[in-house]
């Protein structure tokens, strides 16, 4: 990018016939503050899918129950699951960060974010298949910019085996520049 960031991408979900894959690819992903991330719908994908930071809040649940004094509760599709959450703001650790709903066919197949002034690793989710496990990590470094010739600069401050660790490191993502 013009101003020294990177564009990571990070593809979201994979179909073929009868076969499902809901993860994000890569599910970890190393940046600088500054660089932008770019998550985008598997162009075989038929699953919608959310991108969402949830930064310590409860999950945003799926259905939402309305009390009905003196029937039975309605239950409705929670609609702070459909639409977007500081889009446009650098990704903070305050407050929930959300693509929305993200449906193959639809106008939104993607979701991209500026990273903000945070370090360490950052949690994200997809609401509708978290417990499939579609999970991924940013995980942060200090300062901007980059090594041209080295898109991996500050990987020495990465620490596998901290306590938040799982000492293991997965491949790098496709990065533009």
């Amino acid at each position: 990018n013009p101003d020294g960031s990177f564009t990571f991408h990070v593809q979201i979900g994979f179909s073929s016939g009868d076969i499902d894959f809901h993860r994000f690819v890569p599910s970890r992903t190393f940046v600088r503050q500054g660089d932008w991330v770019e998550w985008t719908l598997g162009a075989s994908d038929d699953a919608p899918h959310t991108v969402t930071f949830l930064n310590g809040a409860a999950d945003i649940p799926l259905i939402s129950v309305v009390p009905n004094p003196p029937g039975p509760p309605i239950l409705l599709v929670n609609p702070d699951l459909f639409f977007p959450k500081n889009l446009g703001q650098p990704l903070t650790r305050n407050g929930i960060f959300s693509s929305g709903l993200l449906t193959p066919g639809s106008p939104a197949t993607s979701y991209m974010t500026q990273v903000g002034d945070v370090t360490g690793r950052i949690g994200y989710v997809c609401l509708l298949h978290d417990d499939m496990g579609m999970v991924g990590e940013l995980v942060v470094f200090k300062g901007h910019g980059h090594d041209r010739d080295q898109a991996t600069t500050g990987l020495s401050d990465y620490n596998p085996t901290a306590p938040e660790g799982n000492g293991s490191l997965t491949f790098l993502p496709a990065i533009t520049r």
